[in-house]
């Protein structure tokens, strides 16, 4: 995924979306009411509701940039190995794990009894996993990676266990101490400021593209080497 924008028809839902997921990774998606996780689950597999859209960016799967096919061949991948799970159910899983896609992603939180079950489909099909969670308690000792969204963006990537000992953005750390205040939407600026206790100069207007702490862990934070 590749610079993704997701418009909702009154703004946009999610912004400039980067992310690579491998084989058999399991990536946990973690963000607040209304981060983006449903749209960016949904726009993965072609299932954006209207008014929402795709107005810019790529989704690459097997060599073609989802975000360009028309209806009918975004059916056919699917079929190939593209699924979303809306709700966790046990039925849902299931077939999921009969199915064996290729990419599983599943959009609400899933009881910690069902993991096993997803683990063994990572184990069994080599399937890569996105498991959306509000706070993540759950889902992350299941998970490989955690991905961060806030207000549409997306703030934070690490590893898991990097996330849980040496996240670089508040937000995160907000997220694995108390129920954490949801960030808003921003045009400009870290979505996050409002609430956040390490708001200074420059988070009004900061680029939120993700910059690298280390090879494998990027923060959006623009005061990341504060703390």
């Amino acid at each position: 995924m590749h610079e993704l924008t997701v418009n909702s028809g009154t703004g946009d839902a999610l912004r400039e979306i980067s992310f690579h997921l491998d084989a058999g990774e399991i990536l946990g998606l973690i963000g607040g009411a209304k981060a983006g996780k449903t749209a960016l689950c949904r726009a993965l597999v072609g299932l954006l509701e209207p008014p929402s859209r795709i107005s810019d960016g790529k989704i690459f799967f097997e060599n073609r940039d989802l975000a360009a096919l028309d209806s009918t061949a975004l059916a056919e991948v699917r079929n190939r190995g593209l699924t979303v799970i809306e709700e966790a159910s046990a039925d849902d899983l299931a077939a999921a794990r009969t199915a064996a896609p290729r990419i599983l992603a599943v959009a609400s939180e899933v009881p910690a009894e069902s993991l096993q079950q997803l683990m063994r489909l990572r184990d069994d099909a080599g399937t890569a996993i996105i498991l959306a969670a509000r706070e993540g308690r759950t889902i992350v000792p299941a998970c490989d990676a955690i991905a961060v969204l806030c207000g549409g963006r997306l703030v934070e990537r690490a590893p898991r266990d990097t996330w849980l000992t040496a996240s670089r953005h508040p937000y995160s750390q907000a997220l694995q101490a108390d129920p954490a205040p949801d960030g808003a939407a921003a045009i400009t600026g870290c979505p996050y400021r409002g609430p956040c206790p390490r708001v200074g100069a420059g988070c009004e207007t900061a680029d939120m593209r993700l910059q690298l702490v280390e090879p494998d862990h990027s923060t959006a934070c623009v005061r990341w080497r504060d703390f």
